[in-house]
């Protein structure tokens, strides 16, 4: 985790986006629906993103590390949805 992180996204081996640690990731998309990773990518469901996608404010969608650049959220049952931006990138050569 960066300094000044509470959270961490992951990348999978193909370079998009999955989830956070212990949350779901969601990127607004212009027409104001969420777009979340889709479960084919390996994820987890989540309590919150299946609410989310059940009423139609999120929906499943290939997410990349540029999506990122304009804001998003994270979110979890417990905590909801938080505004998140990122702090820092991490080039995999520095894993």
């Amino acid at each position: 985790m960066s300094r000044g992180a509470w959270e961490t996204v992951f990348v999978d081996d193909e370079g998009y986006l999955t989830e956070g640690s212990f949350t779901s990731l969601f990127v607004p998309g212009d027409d104001g629906v969420l777009r979340t990773p889709p479960l084919a990518r390996g994820i987890l469901p989540g309590v919150l993103r299946a609410e989310l996608i059940a009423t139609g404010r999120a929906v499943e969608a290939d997410l990349q590390p540029e999506d990122l650049r304009q804001g998003f959220q994270l979110g979890n049952a417990l905590r909801g949805l938080v505004s998140a931006v990122t702090v820092a990138e991490v080039e995999p050569s520095d894993l």
